[in-house]
């Protein structure tokens, strides 16, 4: 798991969402459906995706669990459904690279305070 500290600015996005267990068949299907319909609309090029899982796994029961696949953009870009429109807070964040996998999801959960906290005191 790699991750960096980045500052982000606040954006519009349009984003997907899946509920349900993280890393299963229905989350590569929700990002997969969400690049087509980002093709489709003009912003998958040159844009910034983000997959945000919004609960931790080892609170939230596994069939509440809630992932957002988003793209940042303009603010005069009119978002279509599938999609919904929401905002993305700015501000620091640690930004993590890992594998849409189960077992990569909750290792991640499992390990991301001794991350940041690693991080923070280097």
């Amino acid at each position: 798991m790699k991750m960096t500290i980045e500052e982000i600015a606040e954006s519009k996005i349009a984003y997907f969402r899946s509920v349900g267990e993280y890393g299963g068949k229905q989350n590569k299907e929700r990002m997969e459906s969400f690049k087509e319909w980002a093709q489709v609309n003009g912003v998958l090029d040159d844009s910034t995706i983000l997959g945000i899982p919004q609960d931790n796994p080892n609170i939230t029961p596994k069939e509440e669990c809630r992932y957002d696949v988003c793209v940042m953009i303009n603010q005069d870009f009119k978002v279509t459904e599938p999609a919904q429109l929401g905002t993305f807070s700015g501000g620091k964040y640690a930004v993590f690279l890992l594998d849409h996998t189960k077992e990569a999801i909750n290792e991640f959960w499992g390990n991301l305070f001794g991350e940041i906290e690693k991080k923070i005191y280097q």
